[in-house]
């Protein structure tokens, strides 16, 4: 066990309290009593970030997580909902989840002063306190040369978007765009000396997309789509939802991972019961992908059964959404930092910029849960495959098992479409 040193965490905490940081009326970002404050206050607070940093935050341009990594040097990670007791989990959060972290410090760090680059950032997880593991910023490449190319302007994405027939804040968009072989040639557009900023909405929006997409590997080096892209383009075409391209880039993520599957994971009650073990395992799997999408219920507190199964499985969904989410902000960052973007652009703009991003909100299961009743159901019918059994438990679903969900029906033919795309990911060629 780590030795707790309650004494020197009180002096420490007392000192914080004291001495906290604000922000003054001015803008001025300093300790409350600078005049009295000890030399060595960053031992306490952590070493002092750039204003810019606290100034995007204080908005909520970005979230505090990875300048709280950077500023501690540590990365805690603490057990979960369902208590944490997979190695599947454990295997995730102390390996599996290092590429993404490694990408949003590398981002953040390239563009502060190069102090930061060079100290390690240690991971701490709650079932390992005494053998952290250590992400060296220092070893990877700056990630600003790669996605250096993306200055895309107004004229060109509008037209595009208006060929398309597609938002421009969406994924579809981002992706499909660039199957235009012609079009992808015409978005590599490194920043030149004296070019204006970018100014408008669509252009932040979309060139912190396509970043973000290059660094996961959807889109190559010279902006084509590569084999990924390719596949993840064929999918979203396959249910053309907005709704959906979310979750489906997700379920392509976790299978990148190895994480999609109908492997026994967890240790716990909530997995289907009902029919051979071989449509026990393709229900696990359909309800595993609903869980990267919502079910629809009114406000009010979830009413419905329970599986805490899936909310393991949600557990680890959460943790790798939460990174991708991390990945997207410092791309949006990047932007900012290095002077891409337009200084007179209002705060509040780019605040809304960062809320159309993808992977802001977190996910749940009962999406999932629901999909599991009712397949589970139906492979206790004697005719699962009749249209009549299908309605009949659909209407007992939405009438008894989840009377609160505003369209249970509905619900359930979004998760097969997702299901369609994400089963789309297992045919392709890997990259």
């Amino acid at each position: 066990m780590i030795a707790l040193n309650y004494l020197d965490r009180y002096r420490k905490a007392s000192l914080y309290i004291k001495h906290y940081v604000c922000i003054r009326p001015n803008g001025k970002i300093e300790s409350v009593d600078g005049a009295s404050a000890p030399s060595d206050l960053n031992n306490i607070m952590g070493h002092r970030l750039p204003e810019e940093a606290f100034g995007y935050l204080s908005h909520g341009i970005i979230s505090p997580e990875v300048l709280s990594w950077i500023a501690s040097n540590e990365i805690i990670e603490r057990p979960p909902l369902d208590g944490g007791e997979a190695d599947a989990y454990r295997r995730l959060v102390s390996d599996g989840l290092t590429p993404l972290r490694t990408s949003a410090l590398s981002l953040l760090t390239y563009s502060f002063h190069r102090f930061y680059q060079h100290r390690p950032i240690y991971l701490r997880c709650w079932f390992d306190p005494n053998t952290p593991k250590t992400l060296n910023v220092a070893d990877t490449t700056d990630p600003r040369t790669t996605i250096a190319g993306w200055n895309v302007r107004l004229e060109q994405i509008t037209a595009k978007a208006t060929k398309l027939e597609r938002d421009v804040s969406s994924l579809a968009f981002a992706v499909s765009s660039l199957q235009d072989a012609d079009f992808a040639k015409t978005t590599v557009t490194p920043k030149s000396s004296g070019q204006k900023p970018l100014s408008s909405t669509e252009e932040v929006q979309s060139n912190a997309l396509w970043r973000f997409l290059q660094l996961r590997g959807y889109i190559q080096q010279d902006h084509q789509l590569s084999t990924l892209g390719q596949c993840l383009q064929t999918a979203f075409s396959r249910h053309n939802q907005q709704d959906l391209e979310e979750p489906t880039l997700l379920a392509f993520e976790m299978l990148r991972l190895n994480l999609l599957n109908s492997n026994n994971m967890f240790p716990y009650n909530g997995s289907p019961q009902r029919g051979s073990e071989t449509d026990k395992r393709n229900t696990l799997l359909v309800s595993r992908v609903a869980c990267f999408a919502g079910l629809r219920h009114k406000s009010i507190g979830f009413t419905g059964p329970l599986s805490r199964h899936l909310l393991a499985y949600t557990s680890m969904v959460s943790a790798v959404r939460g990174n991708l989410r991390n990945v997207v902000e410092m791309s949006l960052f990047g932007l900012l930092a290095n002077h891409h973007v337009d200084r007179d652009m209002r705060p509040s703009v780019l605040a809304q910029i960062s809320y159309s991003l993808p992977f802001l909100n977190d996910i749940d299961c009962a999406l999932g849960i629901a999909v599991k009743s009712y397949l589970d159901e139906l492979s206790a019918q004697s005719e699962p495959t009749s249209e009549a059994s299908r309605q009949a438990v659909k209407t007992k679903g939405a009438n008894e098992w989840f009377p609160h969900a505003t369209d249970f029906q509905g619900d359930l033919q979004r998760a097969f479409a997702l299901w369609d795309s994400a089963s789309l990911r297992c045919r392709c060629k890997r990259p």
